[in-house]
């Protein structure tokens, strides 16, 4: 598509976005009072793409996203109808926002935070070629791509988004930190958003497993990259993040098809030994 084409499209997806995501969200503010401020992002996202074109479409479907989250929350049956919903709410003494603070009048409050990961158009099929004469992608697990059939693009999608999903849950713990440190009961979430082709949840199954056990699941093809980045770079994870939620939202598509609000580690087919 053109970028007009692509502008077009995105502006179409928007008028059903105002039909039904911000008109679910309009109708419970009585419960999410800052119900407003989320859906004027979304609204300066969109105008800023019509005004100066697709340098704003990742924003447009960042702020999307956000709008699809909320909805999730209103419509979850399992969360009292008395929940307060809070977007972006200034927690006392912290800088730092977490986009969602769900609080029951009775039980654990949830602060929710929500990345999409959507890398650019990238041939990496020279830095997949790097990885295999160093040998850094492991001996028990093959990675066969073709170079003339997007190898190069697939190899990039794959690799930097496992790379996201480090850098969010390195963000997200940062914010736990500064934030909630004196919050005794409380439930932290990583939400992420995958459009259902750049990478999928068995990705962010090998990720969780490492974040969770401090070592990789078997047959992980991002293990030795990641140890050797993680070493590297002296990074620790403290696992301060108690549930990472998937959720996919083709770009065309108004709604999530799919939500797991918390996935769980992957097992061992044989044994069921995760551990």
């Amino acid at each position: 598509m053109s970028s007009e084409e692509q502008v077009r499209f995105y502006t179409g997806i928007a008028d059903a976005v105002k039909h039904d995501l911000c008109r679910v969200i309009e109708n419970n503010k009585t419960r999410f009072r800052s119900w407003q401020k989320l859906v004027k992002r979304y609204d300066k996202a969109l105008s800023g793409l019509i005004e100066n074109g697709m340098s704003y479409s990742k924003s447009l479907v960042e702020n999307h996203n956000e709008l699809c989250t909320a909805v999730a929350i209103l419509e979850d049956k399992t969360i009292p109808k008395d929940t307060l919903i809070e977007y972006e709410f200034d927690e006392s003494g912290c800088d730092q926002h977490f986009d969602f603070r769900v609080t029951p009048k009775r039980g654990v409050p949830r602060w929710i935070e929500v990345k999409t990961i959507h890398p650019d158009p990238q041939d990496d099929w020279h830095k997949y070629e790097s990885a295999m004469k160093k040998e850094r992608l492991p001996t028990d697990t093959r990675i066969i791509l073709n170079k003339d059939w997007l190898g190069g693009e697939l190899y990039h999608y794959s690799y930097s988004s496992r790379g996201k999903m480090l850098d969010n849950a390195l963000v997200v713990e940062d914010k736990i930190e500064n934030c909630l440190a004196s919050v005794e009961h409380k439930i932290t979430i990583l939400v992420q958003f995958s459009n259902g082709f750049h990478w999928h949840i068995d990705e962010l199954e090998d990720f969780i497993y490492f974040y969770n056990v401090g070592r990789h699941f078997p047959g992980d093809p991002f293990a030795e990259m990641e140890d050797h980045f993680v070493e590297s770079r002296k990074i620790r994870l403290n696992g301060s993040i108690q549930h990472f939620s998937f959720f996919t939202r083709p770009e065309s598509e108004i709604r999530p098809k799919q939500i797991i609000w918390s996935v769980p580690l992957p097992e061992w087919p044989f044994d069921g030994d995760n551990t």
